[in-house]
């Protein structure tokens, strides 16, 4: 068999672009399935869906004013554990302006609470129990002073004085104090008998139980028995303390109370020579003291209890807080214990100031017992971001997990699990996953590699359905954490820049030498997608499909570049099948196409079928999203005729796709219904000049419907909760273009086009702006 090629080289040059809409001068810029998923973005209370580059950079902008902030840099310690950028954390994900540890309880064993103090503008109530007597301020009050460090509001104070003023962790958080008789003051190290504790074991059973009857769900206890936990055996301490070691484990509770306890301030106290831990006449106090270090030797309370010990500024010059002289160190607690700032604190007073009773005012505090509410606190922000869906054991566990362990925080015969940073420990640890199982554990898709390019005959149909839905993602701890859905979908506009210049210099400019009209029902369904043929003596022909056509394609614009067979049959029947190899520019696309058209009669009918093998016309899914694939059968009628000095032209498709979804959050989706259509009306002006006129509309879905299984959150458990979405795929709007295009056959050689478009609702959007595009170019035939 002979061939040749069937047209000369064509070169083309001077592209001029001007286009006057909001889109951009491309008119959409386009996205092959190909692309990569669009990045996600995280979901934000007042910015919307934010990229993240944007999410940092928003991050930087709300942690910045507090660590500038003179009551922020009043409480050294907030800055020690990285409460900056978990106050920002907070914020863009519940508003401007939520106060940290929103909606949670922090309850406190103490002496009691002054519910005047100004510092405290909160929720704060007072339970006095034991006995316990209101606080008459003759001495200070230890409950307040421990309280405010969760709870302080400086904003409370009188103008004057807010200079003075200070942060709580958490303020705020609802405090609930549960006044018990303590006593206070320092003492010389006398570690307490086990022996005839059974009254006290039967109060703190009592005590224990008021915090669960009063909905609290951290408490801080910044007291204990003198006694390191080393010298305690489990047997001994089961036996001296049983009722109250049954009412901390909560076996019957559904979400356990988090015990938040101060290790101790027995190390290098007075002691007497032959005391366990005495050296050279001072205490080693190597572990917790007794009820703050019950972890190491009870099991049951493992995960919700745990002992805080304190640090100080950087005295040495390394860089690093210091464990505080006269903190206990975590010792044989170390997997239960972790450390916090506890000396040099800010905190209220209430009590005697320079002599005087019942005064308020603001000081500075040491102790352990200050060490712990900067924990409870702590944990109140994270039980807030986490919308309260985190268990008590994952809320300590990631407390624990992302506790700085650098320099000397790594030593955990003294730290423990290292410095809390309540920055890491509101943030995502690891790679957040979308998951498509029932439990946070459950195998599924990474954020980053989650995506979906929505092809133009969907229009804003899909993004429309996603707007405003939130989904969860699970960190490599199990933590939920939200991202806008729709920031997981990129629309593709349509045709590049590039490929309607294409369109323009490829357009038909050809004649009929018997009447000196254009040429546009012949080959026309062909031509739209600038076929390169091969043509030979028989009627077999190969060649492929070019660039779709900018607008009114139909189907076959879904496989561009796909090698075509064609055979031409005797009654005017003309056969095709096609196929695009699927490389990694394309996705592979397969099909057939049958038309017919009458001898000498300028009109025809057409059907066809079409596999889309990893896209739903045109629409690319990756990651969660799972894997798509469609089956479309469609079918046409074109016709051209005379109209005086013009030739008009008429080309319309409809089609019927059956998409399968699987394995992703799309769980069924129904049969879509689809059209396109192209006008043309063509006449010379001149020998020389042909004018086309032009009213199309590009392949559009006029009905159909998914339904998506979306992960919106998960139980205390770790079940993975789930939303049902019914999502209508029709676009808002019906994307239309009117085209004129102008060509001129110059005598010097070649042709100048020059083409204008406007488009009305681009995208199939009705939201948005008209496009006005002016291409021109010049082109010539060697």
């Amino acid at each position: 068999m002979t061939s040749r090629i069937g047209r000369p080289t064509l070169l083309r040059l001077l592209v001029v672009c001007s286009l006057f809409s909001t889109a951009g001068c491309s008119g959409g810029g386009g996205s092959s399935p190909s692309e990569p998923p669009p990045p996600p973005c995280f979901q934000t209370a007042d910015f919307g869906c934010a990229q993240e580059a944007e999410y940092r950079r928003l991050q930087a902008e709300f942690a910045a004013p507090y660590a500038e902030e003179t009551a922020f840099r009043n409480q050294w310690g907030l800055d020690a554990i990285n409460a900056a950028r978990a106050f920002a954390n907070v914020e863009l994900a519940e508003g401007a302006g939520t106060a940290p540890g929103a909606g949670v309880t922090v309850g406190f064993l103490d002496t009691g609470i002054d519910r005047e103090h100004p510092l405290f503008t909160g929720s704060v109530t007072e339970d006095f129990l034991l006995g316990a007597q209101d606080e008459d301020g003759t001495t200070n009050s230890h409950g307040t002073a421990v309280a405010s460090v969760v709870g302080a509001d400086f904003l409370g104070l009188p103008p004057e004085f807010r200079r003075h003023g200070f942060r709580g962790v958490a303020p705020g958080a609802d405090l609930k104090m549960f006044a018990i008789p303590l006593s206070s003051g320092a003492r010389p190290y006398l570690p307490i008998s086990l022996v005839g504790l059974a009254s006290v074991d039967r109060e703190f059973h009592d005590v224990t139980n008021a915090l669960r009857d009063g909905g609290v769900d951290i408490a801080n206890l910044s007291f204990g028995f003198q006694g390191i936990i080393d010298d305690y055996s489990e047997a001994d301490l089961r036996a001296a303390l049983g009722s109250a070691i049954a009412a901390m484990a909560q076996a019957d509770a559904e979400e356990k109370i988090i015990f938040v306890w101060a290790a101790g301030n027995d190390h290098n106290k007075d002691c007497t020579a032959g005391t366990d831990h005495c050296v050279q006449g001072a205490i080693n106090a190597v572990s917790p003291e007794i009820l703050a270090g019950l972890p190491a030797r009870i099991p049951e309370l493992r995960g919700h209890a745990l002992a805080v010990v304190a640090v100080g500024q950087d005295s040495d010059g390394d860089g690093y807080p210091d464990i505080a002289s006269f903190s206990n160190r975590c010792g044989i607690a170390a997997d239960w214990c972790i450390a916090a700032p506890g000396e040099d604190v800010a905190i209220a007073i209430y009590g005697r100031i320079k002599g005087v009773a019942g005064q308020r005012g603001i000081g500075t505090g040491r102790g352990t017992s200050f060490a712990a509410p900067m924990v409870a606190g702590g944990l109140a922000v994270m039980k807030q971001l986490f919308r309260g869906q985190l268990g008590s054991e994952e809320l300590v566990g990631r407390l624990y997990e992302t506790a700085s362990k650098e320099g000397p925080f790594g030593n955990a015969s003294v730290y423990g699990q290292g410095l809390m940073d309540l920055g890491a420990a509101t943030s995502p640890v690891g790679r957040a996953v979308l998951t498509m199982g029932q439990t946070v554990k459950a195998p599924g898709s990474g954020v980053q590699a989650t995506g979906m390019i929505s092809g133009l005959a969907l229009g804003d149909g899909l993004a429309r359905a996603l707007a405003d839905q939130e989904i969860v993602a699970f960190d490599r701890l199990g933590a939920p954490f939200w991202f806008g859905l729709s920031g997981f979908l990129a629309r593709d506009m349509g045709p590049t820049l590039s490929e309607h210049l294409r369109g323009l210099l490829s357009g038909s400019s050809e004649t009929d030498p018997r009447t000196g009209q254009a040429v546009f029902a012949r080959d026309h369904w062909r031509r739209g997608w600038d076929p390169h043929l091969i043509r030979g003596q028989h009627p077999l022909q190969l060649g492929f499909l070019g660039a779709p056509a900018p607008a009114g394609g139909g189907h076959l614009s879904l496989a561009p570049g796909a090698m075509t067979v064609s055979l031409a049959m005797r009654g005017g029947f003309d056969a095709t099948a096609l196929a695009t190899p699927g490389t990694p520019g394309r996705a592979p696309v397969r099909g057939l196409a049958l038309a017919y058209r009458l001898p000498g009669v300028p009109s025809g009918v057409r059907v066809g079928w079409l596999a889309e093998r990893r896209t739903m016309l045109g629409t690319a899914a990756g990651g969660a999203f799972g894997r798509i694939a469609t089956d479309a059968m469609f079918g046409g009628i074109e016709t051209a005729f005379q109209a005086g000095s013009w030739q008009l032209f008429a080309n319309a498709e409809v089609g019927a796709a059956a998409p399968q979804v699987r394995e992703g959050l799309m769980t069924r989706m129904s049969r879509l219904t689809t059209s396109a259509f192209t006008l043309a009306a063509s006449r010379r002006t001149s020998a020389r000049d042909l004018l086309t006129l032009g009213l199309s509309q590009s392949l559009r879905v006029e009905d159909g419907e998914a339904t998506l299984s979306i992960p919106v959150g998960r139980t205390p458990e770790g079940e993975v909760v789930r939303s049902s979405l019914q999502a209508d795929l029709s676009p808002s709007g019906r994307q239309l273009e009117v085209s004129a295009r102008w060509a001129r056959q110059l005598a010097a050689g070649g042709e100048l086009v020059a083409g204008a478009t406007w488009t009305r609702e681009p995208g199939h959007d009705a939201r948005a702006d008209p496009a006005l595009r002016l291409l021109a170019g010049w082109r010539a035939r060697f």
